[in-house]
């Protein structure tokens, strides 16, 4: 019951806010219901993102709007995983245009490596495989951006990777993970 009254309440947020697309701003506020925490999000970017490879990036931190939303909608109490997929959505964008050379697309294959395990270090094993596969999900969500991905996949097929020993996971964090706070 409580659950649906607060997508409800989500969705007329959402709703009411978009009028700000045409007054030029290029975040949002949307308050937690949850948490009582009001987040800045981009706008929600809406059919205009889907349609390049690349999609929209406002505040050209690396991360697409609709990921950066759906990430910070969905771990707003947790900055620690939001750092985390942030590392993951900026590789994953880069996973599009990596060059077609094998060499390349291994740099980037072990920068992913390090970053699930990264995420595992802060999750565990089996909600951080939910939680990338969210990700993934969000952010390969056409057609173009799959066949992309792909490609970048077959550049290093083959090839074997080695998952870091647990006690390495939090290490391999592209950011201190002890001066973030959940």
């Amino acid at each position: 019951m409580f659950g649906q009254k607060f997508v409800q309440m989500m969705f007329f947020l959402l709703f009411i806010s978009t009028g700000s697309v045409w007054a030029g701003d290029a975040t949002q506020s949307v308050k937690d219901h949850h948490s009582a925490l009001t987040l800045n999000v981009p706008l929600d970017p809406g059919p205009s993102g889907m349609t390049t490879l690349l999609g929209v990036d406002t505040d050209n931190n690396q991360v697409r709007d609709d990921v950066q939303r759906y990430i910070m909608l969905t771990y707003p109490l947790s900055p620690r995983v939001q750092q985390a997929l942030f590392s993951m959505a900026k590789t994953y964008q880069e996973a599009l245009t990596v060059p077609d050379q094998e060499a390349a697309a291994l740099v980037l294959a072990h920068k992913q490596s390090a970053q699930r395990a990264c995420l595992m270090g802060i999750l565990g094993i089996r909600e951080a495989q939910k939680v990338a596969q969210g990700l993934f999900s969000e952010q390969m969500n056409t057609l173009k951006r799959q066949k992309a991905y792909s490609r970048y996949q077959h550049l290093f097929s083959g090839a074997a990777f080695e998952l870091l020993p647990t006690s390495q996971w939090l290490k391999a964090c592209d950011f201190d993970v002890s001066d973030i706070s959940d």
